[in-house]
């Protein structure tokens, strides 16, 4: 249990004549309660580590005895409370999330991306039913009540505060057949506020350093081979640019805002090449406003086939994600997609782990490792195989995460692949919504060497994964 909040609580007590002096001591047992017991108790009480529980109302008649201290009722008060959420929380009639056109009692996400996600969803088809749910996560501001329009904008703005999570979700949209009654509801300024604050987060430059400025075609570099090459195979595997109405790419901004969604789509790690991406950027564009006069463009249908990420699996080899503090530390990322960004950071990541573990190419950790969820593919199935300079590459970097390990972890008796081999070697499910990858570790797996390594941290957001990657002990 790592946050709660409760909004209004409303205690009555039913006491006999002579103790209605006990009120003003009920009071300050239930503040105790509430304030400095609830938490542990609802831990205790087993509902699942960092899982989002929204509750409308909860209802609770308890017998309190007088001759306790006032420790022992706030601790019996606490584990009652408790109890009753859980059972809440639980309830036959408590969705997860409830089906569309009911407002239940109880609403539960395994994550902050599922939560959002199902906003957006709802909003887009017009079902405000959960807006009381909506209010307790900050999405909506505190107020009575909203007209279509007004819950659109509140909900672009939760949008705009939770950047990372803009492109997954629109992606997610379109596999579950739900993003054309979203797009019908936004307009092009709406598309370039979008994009913008997604473009913005991803390279880390809040303020717009001139380096990473939205769009990212606003410099007319020549179209290198490549680029034109890598614009292509964006468009091709783009979800979201077909389906925009071909007409609506001329309006202003619109093609540019797409482009930029599209490669942090496709290629997220793109946005560190500042240069390149801005040559990949206006080939983008280009071959988009062609398109539109022509009606073109096209998706190659391979993308749309790729299934929903809303999924789980096990792996033998989820230790491997721990090494995605050192890449990010290391700035190893970086490296990957080579000087001309030939490949795609989700493709460089999948190789490298190859060199790193055992696991298999459709392994959920080696995907996770990718960017991917365990329902995706192995990215980049049509590309060439490595060269022997990729794999040098590859070998270089698998040799400079060793030695930081064994920098990190000095009392470990291990070298080389052996040390590797401890690292990555664990148990591990793996949870996966858009945008939003969990790795869940049994408890029993939890090594004090890890710990001080910093091995385990929560990687957070990490944009040129485009992911957000967490971890729980479990």
């Amino acid at each position: 249990m790592e946050t709660l909040h409760i909004r209004r609580a409303h205690a009555r007590y039913r006491l006999p004549a002579y103790a209605a002096p006990e009120r003003q001591r009920f009071d300050h047992v239930f503040h105790i309660a509430a304030r400095e017991m609830l938490g542990a108790a609802i831990s205790n009480a087993g509902l699942p580590p960092n899982e989002i529980v929204c509750l409308r109302t909860v209802r609770l008649r308890t017998r309190l005895d007088l001759t306790r201290t006032s420790d022992t009722l706030a601790a019996q008060w606490s584990q009652e409370i408790a109890e009753a959420i859980r059972r809440a929380a639980e309830s036959p009639h408590s969705g997860n999330p409830p089906p569309m056109g009911k407002s239940e009692n109880a609403v539960r996400y395994r994550s902050l991306a599922a939560a959002l996600e199902d906003h957006v969803c709802r909003v887009s088809h017009g079902e405000y039913e959960l807006a009381w749910a909506w209010r307790q996560l900050g999405f909506w501001p505190d107020i009575c009540a909203a007209g279509d329009g007004q819950a659109v904008q509140w909900t672009l703005d939760a949008l705009a505060r939770h950047p990372s999570m803009i492109v997954p979700i629109l992606t997610s949209a379109v596999r579950r057949g739900w993003f054309p009654e979203w797009a019908a509801r936004l307009d092009v300024a709406d598309w370039i506020d979008l994009s913008r604050a997604a473009w913005m987060a991803s390279s880390g430059s809040p303020d717009g350093h001139p380096a990473n400025q939205w769009p990212p075609t606003g410099m007319a570099y020549g179209a290198a081979e490549v680029a034109e090459s890598r614009a292509q195979r964006i468009l091709d595997r783009s979800l979201l640019i077909p389906e925009i109405p071909r007409a609506r790419l001329q309006s202003g901004g619109l093609a540019q805002a797409l482009a930029a969604l599209a490669m942090l789509e496709c290629e997220p790690a793109l946005i560190v090449q500042s240069a390149f991406a801005r040559r990949i950027g206006a080939a983008l564009v280009r071959k988009m406003e062609q398109a539109s006069s022509t009606g073109a463009v096209q998706n190659s249908g391979t993308a749309n086939a790729t299934p929903d990420p809303r999924a789980e699996a096990r792996s033998r080899y989820g230790g491997l994600l721990l090494l995605i503090n050192p890449i990010a530390d290391l700035e190893l990322w970086n490296e990957l997609a080579g000087p001309d960004g030939a490949r795609t950071t989700a493709w460089s990541l999948h190789q490298l782990a190859a060199f790193l573990c055992d696991a298999a190419p459709d392994d959920a950790a080696r995907l996770a490792f990718s960017g991917l969820g365990p329902g995706d593919p192995p990215p980049d199935l049509s590309e060439p195989p490595a060269t022997e300079a990729e794999q040098s590459t590859f070998a270089a970097i698998r040799e400079r995460i060793v030695a930081e390990l064994k920098s990190r972890l000095p009392d470990i008796p291990l070298h080389g692949g052996a040390l590797l081999e401890w690292v990555c070697r664990g148990s591990c499910v793996i949870k996966a919504d858009p945008g939003w990858i969990e790795a869940r570790f049994p408890l029993e797996s939890v090594s004090t060497a890890i710990r001080r390594a910093r091995l385990d941290l929560n990687p957070g957001y990490q944009p040129w994964l485009g992911v957000t990657v967490m971890f729980v002990y479990e």
